[in-house]
């Protein structure tokens, strides 16, 4: 086997398909790249897979004779991010070792037998839909979404395509956000991806490319120029999030702008995780402005938003989460509206996004609150739980 290639390409696609490697396996084929040489095609196919994912992509080579192996994906990426040259040449130089040579350097290392690498077969599906925004789905949903350490509901990120939408959702069961965008596809279709394949998809593609899926046998492929990527579709029904959008009954409305509140919300968000203990950020929703305050044990601070009141509203107060308050606010630019209900249920949304979340309970504000005052009288953490576990319980 010998072929070789571009270096700066075959470098850039090992780093776009790195994710989907495993750390460690039974299978050590399953830690490395499946290198695959056709010299009658004129090209080299690279291939990453835990199982539940699998990725593929193709470069152009120049094949004088074609074979394959497999490589530890660590090293391969670190090997060619190494090298200066332009070309990369890949060549068998004793049974189990392959030379790897460019510019003035060149490396030898042992390779693994391609044919116990498990490989699985990607199917082509009859039916694909055009789609972009994958990025922009992922990166407005993919820090609500749940995990899938207990699978549920809440579980992944969920994409429903209509004939001219694409729209994303993430919830878990104290945020959910809504991304959608139009897409002009003349079909319907929807899926949930658990959260890290979606994650591993994002990295093998870029912000404008339009990739095509289908589906097969509980799977979703996507395809684009030289690359196809499967993952397995999780089989839960995802949660009703438009139910839970619905359910909002406004006793507060608003409009502001998110340049009047970027730097306030950043600011508001490093304090509050300053110190030994981190705190809520209490919001006030008054008539023309949102008084934000955060206190721990080692700072204190206000600021306040100006925004402009639709119709009539009494004052409220409630405490929130200051990270699920910044991702909120950070992924929304521009005018946006406000919404409150009476138990606290803020969302905030534009012509396109919706984001909402929940307060944080009482039982939990007062919870802080007292931890923060014990570290500021130089009482440790550990200290206060000991005292609360000794004081008598209630009875029920």
């Amino acid at each position: 086997m010998k072929f070789t290639t571009n270096r700066g390409l075959m470098f850039d696609y090992l780093k776009s398909m790195i994710h989907i490697v495993m750390d460690i396996s039974p299978i050590k084929e399953l830690c490395g790249f499946l290198i695959e040489a056709n010299e009658d095609e004129g090209y080299v196919y690279i291939t990453a897979s835990n199982i539940e994912t699998s990725i593929q992509r193709k470069v152009q080579a120049r094949v004088e004779e074609g074979g394959s192996f497999v490589m530890d994906a660590k090293f391969l990426v670190g090997v060619l991010g190494r090298l200066s040259g332009n070309d990369v040449i890949f060549k068998d130089i004793k049974k189990g070792y392959v030379q790897i040579k460019s510019g003035k350097c060149t490396y030898e290392r042992a390779a693994l037998d391609a044919a116990n690498f498990p490989k699985i077969e990607i199917p082509f599906p009859d039916d694909l839909i055009p789609i972009r925004c994958i990025r922009q789905l992922y990166n407005g949903t993919h820090y609500v979404s749940g995990t899938e350490k207990n699978m549920n509901s809440m579980s992944g990120i969920h994409v429903e395509i209509t004939s001219n939408s694409i729209k994303a959702f993430g919830c878990n069961g104290v945020s959910l956000s809504v991304v959608e965008d139009n897409l002009n596809t003349g079909k319907n279709a929807s899926f949930t991806l658990s959260k890290k394949a979606f994650s591993q998809l994002v990295s093998a593609i870029d912000d404008n490319d339009l990739l095509q899926v289908g589906f097969c046998n509980n799977s979703a492929v996507f395809i684009k120029h030289e690359m196809v990527f499967m993952t397995k579709v999780l089989q839960y029904e995802f949660a009703n999030v438009q139910k839970l959008l619905d359910s909002i009954s406004p006793v507060y409305t608003a409009k502001l702008e998110y340049d009047d509140m970027k730097n306030e919300i950043s600011n508001m968000f490093n304090l509050s995780m300053a110190g030994k203990e981190k705190s809520y950020i209490k919001c006030t929703f008054k008539e023309h402005e949102i008084e934000l305050e955060t206190e721990n044990d080692v700072c204190s601070t206000k600021a306040s938003i100006p925004c402009v009141l639709v119709g009539d509203a009494a004052e409220y107060t409630f405490y929130y989460s200051s990270k699920n308050l910044k991702n909120i606010l950070s992924m929304i630019t521009g005018t946006m509206v406000l919404r409150l209900d009476k138990r606290g249920y803020l969302l905030i949304f534009n012509r396109m996004n919706k984001y909402m979340t929940t307060p944080v309970s009482s039982q939990l504000v007062a919870a802080k609150e007292k931890k923060i005052a014990a570290v500021k009288s130089g009482e440790s953490v550990k200290q206060v739980k000991k005292k609360k576990s000794k004081e008598p319980q209630k009875a029920a």
